[in-house]
């Protein structure tokens, strides 16, 4: 799911701090504010990328589980309350998925190999993290177990059967037809990305003169911009922009701006928002409004040059992903954004 970040521009990012203040000061005050060169806004804020670790996805992640969601669903509802919640399920998988290094654990012990060793169903490893399960949900731990099978004994040992069941079903083990494969590692979760729709954050019409009327999305879908989100500490390719316009004003509707006609003109002013989810600070690059705050916070906290930092960002998190190739050439030694 993650995937490397841009290199920076010291300049841009000390550009950023400014603005970012400038921000804090004024902005406060009112709902929105005009820029009249849209670019301005989108060099400041492309630095905001400086303060996100960037994480790539390495060649050691086991494969998302794939097994066809009826035997998924025959497990659950044959080892499992027929009350049990969306909610509880999905933290039972999400879960298994989280400890690939307990599950290495767990099944090293079902399967000895040394003399003294014995096979070993519920492991200390899954006892333990059944009692983790058992202080999680409180009393709702019997939608873990059928109705006339809830156990009024102490519940780990049960519970840990069924959780190894549930690994061997799901294939997070290391081991196949009892023999060693290969050590599980971190769960690629590439294959549940969600698809993000970047949309404009408001239901209605809010031009003044204008009544709320309902927006239409008037993106044609063979020009439908797709870009890459980068949101809180991931990345995620092939997001999708949709416009929205009221069709009584013509005011357009964009995730982080509006634009209006001018009075007895065909001209358009664009707004930007100050209560944007995401910004726009490339041609196919969108950010969410952590990073802002985390450029402040670090200028403040480490009191590093933007020189400085954009260095220590450049030599230790620049990689070479999103969206084909996005690195320093070597003939662009402030190390700006090739796509931008």
């Amino acid at each position: 799911m993650l995937g490397s970040f841009p290199m920076l521009s010291s300049t841009a990012f000390a550009v950023l701090i400014s603005w970012t203040l400038f921000q804090f000061f004024y902005l406060s005050t009112c709902h929105m504010i005009s820029f009249n060169s849209p670019s301005c806004t989108t060099i400041c804020l492309f630095s905001t990328l400086a303060m996100i670790p960037g994480v790539t996805a390495g060649s050691g992640q086991t494969p998302f589980p794939n097994i066809k969601f009826h035997v998924f669903s025959d497990f659950i509802t044959s080892n499992f309350s027929s009350q049990v919640s969306l909610a509880t399920v999905l933290l039972v998988l999400f879960s298994m998925l989280e400890n690939p290094e307990l599950l290495n654990l767990h099944a090293r012990m079902k399967h000895p190999e040394q003399q003294g060793e014995h096979k070993v169903h519920a492991s200390s490893w899954l006892t333990k993290f059944a009692y983790a399960f058992q202080q999680r949900l409180g009393d709702n731990i019997q939608d873990l177990f059928s109705e006339q099978l809830f156990p009024h004994t102490p519940i780990q040992r049960d519970l840990a059967i069924k959780l190894d069941s549930l690994a061997e079903l799901l294939r997070l083990t290391p081991y196949r037809n009892g023999r060693l494969k290969s050590k599980l590692g971190s769960i690629s979760r590439k294959g549940i990305e969600p698809i993000h729709m970047i949309c404009p954050i408001t239901m209605t019409c809010t031009t003044s003169t204008c009544r709320p009327r309902h927006l239409e999305q008037i993106t044609k879908t063979a020009n439908i911009p797709v870009v890459t989100l980068l949101k809180g500490t991931s990345c995620f390719e092939n997001a999708y922009v949709l416009t929205g316009k009221c069709q009584h004003c013509k005011t357009l509707y964009v995730a982080d701006h509006e634009s209006y006609l001018l009075p007895n003109s065909r001209q358009r002013q664009e707004v930007y928002l100050n209560n944007a989810s995401y910004i726009k600070i490339g041609q196919q690059l969108w950010v969410d409004r952590v990073f802002s705050k985390a450029v402040i916070n670090a200028t403040y906290s480490f009191h590093a040059s933007a020189s400085a930092f954009t260095q220590f960002w450049n030599d230790s998190y620049a990689l070479e992903h999103v969206h084909g190739v996005l690195y320093r050439p070597p003939q662009t030694p402030i190390g700006l954004l090739q796509t931008l």
